[in-house]
């Protein structure tokens, strides 16, 4: 079902409109999650934008970390402005975002990312996890 969805997007909004599946957060998660890990960013990217709602920073921080893998600055930026309006306290979106920077050889924008992350109230959350 996963390669069909891929081919057409339309196969999960289509579980939703007839309603033989009640779509939550966590499928749409996944399906980010997926898509993210096949380099499919732009096409997870879109699909969120499509949900109608406002995307959980469950379904964001999915696609923030398969920007992270393949390096992709410029959704992983829309990404993590997305969490930081959702969570400004999670210090992993700041750590990501550091990454895909560095990953870019941005090490100017990566420098000023990291003192987001390594403030006090920050890292004592990343100490604790």
């Amino acid at each position: 079902m996963l390669v069909w969805w891929m081919r057409d997007s339309t196969i999960l909004t289509s579980f939703g409109r007839d309603n033989s599946i009640q779509l939550r957060e966590d499928h749409h998660a996944c399906l980010v999650d997926l898509c993210g890990r096949a380099g499919r960013l732009k096409e997870a990217y879109d699909y969120i934008k499509q949900l109608g709602t406002k995307a959980s920073s469950s379904i964001w921080g999915s696609l923030l970390a398969g920007c992270n893998a393949h390096g992709d600055l410029e959704i992983g930026q829309l990404a993590a402005k997305e969490l930081e309006n959702d969570d400004p306290e999670n210090a992993g979106t700041y750590l990501l975002l550091s990454n895909i920077y560095a990953s870019g050889r941005k090490w100017r924008e990566a420098s000023r990312v990291r003192p987001a992350y390594t403030s006090a109230d920050l890292a004592k959350a990343l100490s604790s996890s």
